[in-house]
């Protein structure tokens, strides 16, 4: 199994993102779905098993969330405006070594 896996979802726990990790699980269901329903193809070649037991170490993470209460709500991640353009117009900014308004 994949230890980069395992420590995702570590972070996501001890983060308490339970969106993320819905998100995970959701995506390799889905890739899941995908690659067995592919027909005249040689399923040995595929790593259907390690999505599987990739899955299993998500559930788990789920799991620890619940039962520590943590994760409840569903974290929304915003994209962070660059500083130069936070600025609240009106408020005097420092340029050249004079303030400007």
């Amino acid at each position: 199994m994949s230890k980069a896996m395992e420590q995702i979802v570590d972070a996501y726990v001890r983060l308490g993102n339970r969106s993320a990790l819905e998100d995970l699980r959701l995506h390799h269901q889905r890739l899941v779905v995908d690659l067995k329903g592919k027909t005249a193809f040689d399923f040995s070649l595929l790593p259907i098993g390690q999505l599987e037991e990739e899955l299993a170490v998500i559930e788990k993470g789920l799991e620890r969330l619940h039962a520590e209460g943590a994760g409840t709500q569903r974290v929304k991640t915003v994209p962070q405006q660059p500083l130069h353009q936070t600025r609240t117009s009106g408020l005097p900014r420092l340029t050249g070594g004079h303030l400007k308004n």
